[in-house]
């Protein structure tokens, strides 16, 4: 699964010095197209008021003659997304702990022909307590006052929360009292640094941060989720570089693919071999069962089956028995124990190989390596049964050889196409799409027939999807390997996917593109002329 969080709140937060006569710690950028981080260092004269006054963390006495002459002038980004969506598949099948769980904060750069500052690293902590966005636009003189500034982190009522020191600056453990941000934390072993960094070597590069941490942390009720800032390392922070102007599109720009967005995906892949069954190797059978409509765990009488080798599964024909044991397909992280993965609920799986040169006799004289090797094929019965033997289900698997030739490298020509996709679909849809594979290739050496034929989708094992805006081509979810984020599931119908729309943009039409991967050559299909429009 492959899901697309666009920031639900963002702002940055500043005090730049205006005409050398004071500051604009009180100024709210909440509404502004972007989110810029910088930090002068002597580019202006101090105000009157700071010259005169002791020096501090913005106002340097680098001369040491006891009056402050240098100021420093600095921004931080803060951005928050909501965790509903992803609180919703941590109920179902998204489990944290797992290595394929990955979570990254993505913001887009922008540039209007202003320099760029290279050679610098952007840190990424979690915050401590909540701030309000505001409605700020002016990003000029900063006269706008409302929400999050430099001082201020939120207003209740006529309670005026103020950052614990200037600018989200106190950095502490989790768990500690009067902290802006955390920086160290203890989510299970010992305490570790927390922070996430990218260095932008040439500085246009958009900021992609690995924050799965965070996030599997704030789902697990160990963080509270009040968004991350967004800063120069403390290092380039205070040392005596000017970097002016790192800039990112905010959540309000025009442009819905540049705002900022956590995209995060996990492998929620099924690959059922009901259809693809070979001999020599393992072969993995699923079994779903549903109490009116709605998953549920299997229930015969007064006893419900779960957990390990709770059921059993008989692969037979003719004199030949195999019996192999039955288990609940682990699912999830339960909130607030990231160390123990629950059962999906009525989910079942098993495991079985049936070798090629078995001489047990199965038909007349014949024995399964006789089928294996002559006719390449042989259909086995498969029953699954409770612990005590009890058949509840009946149904059948054929087993074939592995695709084997004689100086013949060329690949299949592979074809797939979403048979179930409808004009459109709201935004609070999650979408199955049902998926048919063609192979061209053999189907140019078939044997004509006059009589008709109900062709069945071939099996393609690895194949992978991405969504494409259709006006812009914009890539609206990318194709994700690594983690399987996109990877089609396969069952005894074929092939399919779930897409959440909730990642695509309402009154936007999209497309899919995929990559098939067969026999060491990858086909790239675009259906362009199958479109589908995300609604509210």
């Amino acid at each position: 699964m492959y899901l697309i969080v666009t920031a639900s709140s963002d702002a940055y937060i500043q005090n730049k010095i205006i005409g050398n006569a004071y500051r604009t710690t009180d100024a709210n950028t909440g509404l502004a197209g972007t989110l810029d981080l910088f930090k002068l260092y002597g580019e202006s004269t101090l105000p009157e008021e700071e010259s005169s006054g002791a020096a501090t963390t913005f106002a340097l006495d680098v001369d040491s003659d006891g009056t402050p002459e240098t100021s420093v002038e600095l921004s931080r980004i803060l951005v928050k997304f909501e965790y509903d969506k992803l609180n919703t598949f941590l109920t179902k099948n998204m489990d944290v702990t797992d290595s394929s769980f990955k979570a990254f904060l993505t913001m887009t750069a922008v540039s209007a022909g202003q320099f760029t500052p290279k050679n610098f690293t952007v840190d990424v902590y979690p915050l401590a307590q909540k701030f309000d966005e505001g409605v700020g636009r002016d990003v000029i003189s900063f006269k706008d006052l409302d929400g999050c500034n430099f001082v201020t982190a939120s207003v209740s009522g006529d309670t005026v929360n103020a950052w614990n020191s200037l600018g989200a600056g106190t950095l502490g453990t989790l768990g500690s009292p009067n902290l802006d941000a955390f920086n160290v934390a203890n989510f299970g072993n010992d305490p570790v640094n927390i922070k996430a960094s990218q260095t932008f070597k040439e500085g246009g590069e958009d900021l992609r941060i690995d924050v799965t941490h965070l996030v599997s942390a704030s789902l697990t009720s160990q963080l509270s989720n009040h968004g991350f800032r967004v800063s120069f390392s403390a290092a380039e922070e205070t040392d005596t570089t000017t970097r002016f102007v790192k800039r990112f599109a905010s959540r309000h720009a025009k442009n819905p693919y540049a705002r900022p967005s956590l995209h995060v995906f996990w492998d929620d892949t099924i690959s059922d071999n009901t259809s693809n069954s070979v001999f020599d190797h393992q072969n993995k059978l699923y079994f779903q069962n549903y109490l009116r409509g709605s998953e549920a765990n299997l229930k015969i009488g007064a006893t419900t089956f779960s957990g390990e080798n709770c059921l059993r599964l008989v692969v037979s024909t003719g004199s030949y028995t195999s019996t192999v044991n039955v288990s609940s397909v682990e699912g999830n992280t339960p909130s607030g124990d990231p160390h123990v993965r629950t059962k999906r609920p009525g989910l079942y799986s098993a495991v079985f190989t049936v070798n090629s040169d078995d001489a047990t006799v199965v038909r007349g004289s014949d024995k399964i390596s006789d089928f294996a090797f002559k006719s390449g094929s042989l259909e086995f019965e498969t029953n699954w049964q409770t612990p005590a033997g009890l058949v509840f289900h009946t149904d059948k698997v054929v087993l074939k050889q592995t695709d084997m030739y004689q100086g013949n490298f060329t690949s299949r020509t592979p074809d797939v196409q979403v048979t179930n996709l409808a004009d459109e679909y709201r935004v609070t849809d999650t979408a199955r799409f049902r998926v048919f594979g063609r192979d061209h290739e053999a189907e140019y050496n078939e044997k004509y027939s006059t009589v008709p034929q109900k062709r069945k989708s071939v099996i393609f094992e690895e194949v992978y999807y991405k969504v494409i805006d259709a006006l812009t081509g914009d890539l609206a979810i990318p194709e994700n390997r690594a983690q399987n984020g996109t990877r089609v599931s396969t069952d005894s119908s074929g092939m399919f996917f779930d897409l959440d729309m909730s990642s695509l943009h309402v009154g936007r039409n999209y497309y899919f593109c995929y990559t098939i991967i067969e026999r060491g050559t990858e086909t790239i299909l675009k259906q362009k002329d199958l479109t589908f429009k995300v609604v509210g």
